[in-house]
């Protein structure tokens, strides 16, 4: 009997005790966690030698098993673990085809940044243990570790057998799975180059898809350069403008993340300074003129009728105009399908291929209940009875803010203020459209209780992630949720919640051929 043993710097191993022939191969995959675990061979008294696999006290044969597996008889893929820190790093086994050398492959921590070692047995025979790379991810040019399960992704089995929360159980639409509904909610960052977004963009988008959002949404992107609420702002009125969110939409796609995009247009609110100035008082105004890239003599709207005094005055839109306005709207989401969003918000079903999820952003109500009581307005009512439409129309979710369309507006802010507004769409078309909640969603239990109390199915949250990238992480420990984050983020934790581990072993029970 030939005994090893291979301990990484991070004391991650597999004890494997060698009996008589057969063979362990290691394939670069990655699958569930487990328990270190024992590898043996067990020779069979007539006959040939027999592979048993042992783990946690559980033996299989190795034969028996590869007659299940996708590539029988000659091989069967089984999930093995190895490590006695927080994260075990998942490894495929491929067992069977018993061979007359006898060798043996251990398992081991992927930190340890091993590659090939090999050593003696009593017998003198030299064992090489073959060590891979994590497996890439697929299809990026570039090599960055196969992120599988999904940052995000809530063990199937919590800690104490509790359930999984509404808020980390995933939600499909249209065939496209999120694996939690803490979604990052779209945000204008003013910081784009004609348009186009640059390296600012793609580490901003970047820092968040890795923390584990079940959907991360790009700002708003205008349909026309005069559609744009400043010079700052990002657009898809060109096909030059894909590049660089093609870029970002690979990278979300290779830390297997969604991704989606917002397409918009100012309307009579365009041509303004960017936020992050007009946030200050500089004494510049807020219209940008045109020897400051503006366009104050090209604003358009659906009447000439100014959002304010500080801002400029649009001219309405002719019929012609309505219809190339209509098509811009086409064109962009068109770009947004090439540039591979998963998600696209706010466009026409039409031009969007039917495994696209369609979303809908809309103001519930435009805040003048009080202030002008008998004035033409846009009510919560209104958005009820126009989200049935939207359902007709192919809309699958509409997202709920408020108001930003009156100068006159009365918004009474406070705790959660605009998830009544998500409340009144959710009771009255369930059955129809998906929805969204906004708004002050800081905490985890918060977010919990709005999807527990029926009155949304994902949460968007903005400014928490700016404050705090790692808000799933935080709704998490708000509700004792355990869940993979991504490889990078994860290791540094090891021996700080060492008994994490422990739980996530409970996840996998036994060994199961693929």
């Amino acid at each position: 009997m030939f005994n090893a043993h291979l301990y990484s710097d991070r004391a991650s191993y597999v004890q494997c005790t060698l009996v008589s022939g057969g063979s362990l191969d290691l394939e670069p995959q990655m699958g569930p966690k487990l328990r270190p675990a024992s590898t043996t061979f067990i020779p069979t008294s007539d006959g040939p030698p027999q592979s048993v696999i042992v783990v946690n006290g559980l033996m299989y044969d190795a034969e028996s098993l590869a007659a299940e597996s996708p590539n029988a008889p000659t091989s069967a893929r089984l999930r093995l673990s190895m490590s006695r820190t927080r994260v075990a790093y998942r490894q495929w086994v491929n067992a069977g085809d018993v061979e007359i050398h006898q060798q043996i492959l251990v398992a081991f921590d992927i930190s340890a940044s091993l590659r090939t070692t090999s050593f003696n047995i009593s017998d003198s025979m030299s064992i090489n243990v073959n060590v891979p790379r994590v497996p890439r991810a697929p299809n990026a040019p570039y090599y960055t570790p196969l992120q599988e399960p999904a940052a995000g992704t809530a063990l199937a089995k919590q800690s104490e057998g509790k359930a999984v929360p509404k808020i980390f159980q995933p939600i499909t639409i249209r065939g496209v799975t999120f694996p939690n509904r803490i979604w990052v909610a779209p945000m204008d960052m003013y910081s784009s180059d004609n348009g186009a977004p640059t390296a600012w963009h793609m580490a901003h988008i970047g820092g968040l898809v890795t923390r584990g959002a079940g959907l991360t949404m790009m700002e708003a992107a205008s349909v026309l350069p005069n559609g744009r609420i400043s010079p700052e702002d990002a657009g898809l009125w060109n096909d030059e403008q894909m590049a660089g969110y093609k870029k970002i939409v690979e990278f979300a796609h290779s830390q297997n993340q969604k991704i989606g995009i917002q397409i918009a247009h100012a309307g009579r609110k365009a041509s303004t300074r960017a936020a992050w100035l007009q946030s200050h008082d500089f004494g510049v105004g807020y219209l940008v003129s045109e020897e400051e890239g503006g366009w104050p003599n090209d604003i358009i709207a659906p009447t000439a009728e100014a959002w304010s005094a500080k801002l400029g005055n649009p001219r309405e839109l002719t019929v012609a105009e309505i219809a190339d306005v209509v098509d811009a709207w086409k064109q962009a989401a068109r770009r947004a399908v090439e540039a591979g969003f998963d998600v696209i918000e706010l466009h026409v079903r039409s031009v969007i291929p039917k495994d696209i999820p369609l979303f809908y952003r809309i103001s519930a109500t435009e805040y003048l209940e009080e202030v002008a009581p008998n004035e033409p307005q846009w009510r919560i009512e209104d958005t009820v009875k126009f989200a049935a439409i939207l359902a007709e129309h192919g809309v699958d979710l509409i997202d709920l803010s408020s108001g930003g369309n009156s100068e006159k507006q009365k918004v009474r802010r406070g705790h959660l203020y605009q998830v009544p507004f998500a409340e009144a769409v959710k009771k009255a078309h369930s059955d129809k459209i998906m929805v969204g909640a906004v708004g002050g969603i800081v905490n985890g239990k918060d977010a919990e209780g709005i999807l527990v109390e029926k009155k949304a199915d994902v949460v968007l949250v903005g400014r928490n992630f700016l404050k705090n990238p790692a808000t799933v992480t935080q709704f998490a420990e708000d509700l004792g949720v355990d869940f993979f984050q991504s490889i990078q983020y994860e290791w540094p934790f090891f021996f700080q919640r060492g008994d994490s581990i422990l739980r996530r072993a409970q996840n996998v029970t036994s060994l199961k051929a693929l």
